[in-house]
């Protein structure tokens, strides 16, 4: 997995970025592969959590990716509610296991029942004595869209369901 400075430079690229409203056409600030070239310069400047998710995997680890891709990292089937971390182990950019101090890792949740409820997708690097630096799309009382944020693991894992794999 790429380093911190390299994460930084890729979060800068959405300074001024907002989470969308319901129904919203959302962009990315440029095309990677695997991004639908129909969600660039939309004007919008808004990126909903998986959408970001997505972006930044696409960038941080190139290839020949596919809407099919973008697709298993959305979760558009209910009845897939982990076809994002699936996507990713079988891809071979992740391995399921709980990440060491100072590594990154891509984590799901689910508020409730997983693909019946409202779910949230963000990277994370793993800080010492149980703190986690996040990387979403969000809106918080402090922000709207693509920020930083710290937590500990126990506040990911006090939802209802989460899996997380470790990035490599």
């Amino acid at each position: 997995m790429a380093g911190i400075i390299e994460v930084q430079e890729l979060a800068a690229e959405w300074l001024g970025w907002r989470y969308p409203e319901p129904g919203e056409r959302q962009e990315a600030p440029r095309l990677v592969s695997g991004w639908p070239s129909s969600l660039v310069g939309t004007g919008t400047r808004a990126i909903d959590c998986s959408s970001f998710a997505a972006w930044l995997l696409f960038a941080l680890y190139p290839g020949n990716y596919t809407r099919e891709d973008y697709e298993a990292l959305q979760i558009y089937d209910a009845t897939k509610p982990w076809s994002n971390i699936n996507w990713i182990v079988a891809q071979r950019i992740g391995v399921e296991r709980a990440p060491l101090v100072d590594e990154w890792a891509y984590v799901q949740t689910w508020e409730g029942v997983p693909g019946q409820s409202r779910g949230h997708a963000r990277l994370v690097l793993t800080r010492p004595h149980g703190e986690i630096l996040t990387l979403e799309s969000t809106t918080t009382a402090m922000a709207s869209g693509p920020q930083w944020r710290t937590m500990t693991w126990a506040d990911l894992q006090s939802r209802r369901a989460m899996r997380a794999v470790t990035l490599r």
